[in-house]
């Protein structure tokens, strides 16, 4: 599907505005070219933008309707996974972590690898809110040990294991690791890890007692993340820099 793959494009780099119309562009002729299945691989991604955009009531209306026009209990699996990271974002960790060891077993039965990473992060995330820092950990690594991690998930993983170190006043391992996160991120120039990541960057220098480069950084996040139009993660700097 070039249009499904165009819109991953404009989302890597950060333009999620116009990765949302071209997906709305190739549900209008999907239809008449492609299978049920290939539609709802096009749906589940319109959710994905949806709660980047930090629009969670449209993604969770696109969600309702995915799993009503559904029978096939791999489609489910995938649908409650989604479900899960909306969970998360809402602060419902119990609702979450239920409903992503559920999914992680089934995508193990499944040998889905790159499922079973994505899930493994959210689980990070999840014991990282928290303030389960070890746990966080432990569920990172184990991305980064498997055996072909994509090379989004070995960004995304890293970036989040910074935040775990930030948060622990681990300094030189956060600083160590952010340069290891920022390598891998601009390998695929993935912007919303990017600005996430000068987030990062902004505690950690607030930390060496450097404000003018601290600030520098909750700068460029913010506006960045302004820019993409993902709310929820401009909401976090935005209180990080409050702080």
């Amino acid at each position: 599907m070039p249009l499904n793959a165009m819109a991953h494009v404009h989302f890597i780099s950060g333009n999620l505005r116009r990765s949302l119309e071209v997906l709305q562009q190739s549900l209008s002729i999907i239809a008449e070219y492609n299978t049920k299945q290939q539609e709802n691989t096009v749906r589940r991604n319109l959710v994905s933008i949806h709660i980047n955009l930090g629009e969670f009531s449209k993604a969770l209306n696109v969600l309702d309707r995915l799993e009503s026009d559904i029978s096939e209990s791999w489609e489910r699996v995938k649908h409650d996974r989604l479900r899960a990271s909306i969970q998360l974002r809402q602060l419902a960790f119990d609702k979450a972590r239920r409903t992503l060891l559920a999914t992680y077993e089934s995508f193990k039965q499944e040998d889905a690898a790159r499922e079973l990473s994505v899930c493994l992060e959210y689980l990070g995330l999840l014991e990282y809110y928290r303030g389960r820092y070890g746990k966080a950990r432990k569920y990172y690594q184990q991305v980064l040990d498997m055996p072909e991690p994509t090379a989004s998930a070995v960004a995304q993983t890293l970036r989040m294991l910074t935040d775990v170190y930030v948060a622990e006043k681990k300094w030189q391992k956060a600083t160590a690791t952010a340069k290891d996160a920022e390598a891998a991120i601009l390998k695929i120039n993935e912007r919303i890890e990017l600005a996430a990541l000068w987030r990062a960057y902004g505690q950690i220098h607030t930390h060496y007692g450097e404000p003018e480069r601290s600030r520098d950084y909750f700068r460029k996040s913010i506006d960045l993340l302004r820019e993409i139009g993902a709310k929820y993660e401009l909401a976090l700097s935005h209180f990080a820099a409050g702080e």
